[in-house]
């Protein structure tokens, strides 16, 4: 519940928890947060990172990434906040151009599965038959 986006959390809807009865999502959360202060500040940090990314609003993730830290913030979270500085024009990039390349990733993932699946194909243009079957992107030719 602490890796969800703040405003996907239910005020509303009561569930039964375990450590926490019959409790909403807030309150489980805002629970967990009074319990470490170290805890707290990381999370008001994420969260704050999360609305810059999910709004596209690159000054205020330039911001918050050039402000400094605040005393309890773990050394993976700095970490993690010199990549993102270190990435800055490629996030920006990624804010203005709607592309992506995740349907490449996927086709490539697939590759990589067949690979494992048909790691017997001796000749390698049957395995690329097979490649080009699996996506669609070429007929088999049939032999008459």
């Amino acid at each position: 519940m602490l890796l969800k986006n703040e405003t996907d959390l239910s005020n509303t809807v009561y569930k039964q928890y375990g450590l926490f009865g019959q409790t909403t999502d807030v309150t489980v959360v805002e629970t967990l947060l009074s319990y470490d202060e170290c805890l707290k500040t990381n999370y008001k940090l994420y969260q704050s990172l999360l609305l810059a990314m999910k709004e596209k609003d690159i000054n205020m993730l330039t911001t918050i990434l050039e402000k400094p830290l605040e005393e309890g913030v773990s050394n993976d979270f700095k970490r993690s906040i010199r990549t993102l500085t270190y990435h800055v024009p490629s996030i920006e990039n990624s804010f203005i151009y709607p592309f992506s390349n995740g349907k490449i990733e996927g086709i490539h993932n697939k590759i990589k599965v067949l690979n494992r699946i048909a790691y017997g194909y001796q000749n390698f243009n049957h395995y690329r038959q097979r490649i080009f079957m699996h996506f669609k992107l070429k007929r088999a030719s049939h032999a008459s």
